[in-house]
């Protein structure tokens, strides 16, 4: 019996983004996109908006 392939959606995945992270919609691929994109210190201001957000709101990280 052939060896089983990963599911194309799968196998997309891995191959755009090369992280461990997998967004599941359209606008989070976009956005995970972006963002690496942006060099390492725009990456640090928008983590630090980010958890700043999640703080004002209560949402642990």
């Amino acid at each position: 019996m052939a060896e089983e392939r990963p599911k194309k959606r799968e196998y997309h995945r891995k191959t755009i983004f090369k992280a461990e992270y997998t967004p599941e919609s359209a606008a989070e691929r976009r956005a995970f996109a972006l963002f690496a994109k942006l060099d390492m210190s725009h990456q640090a201001g928008i983590k630090l908006l980010i958890k700043q957000e999640a703080d004002r709101q209560g949402i642990p990280q």
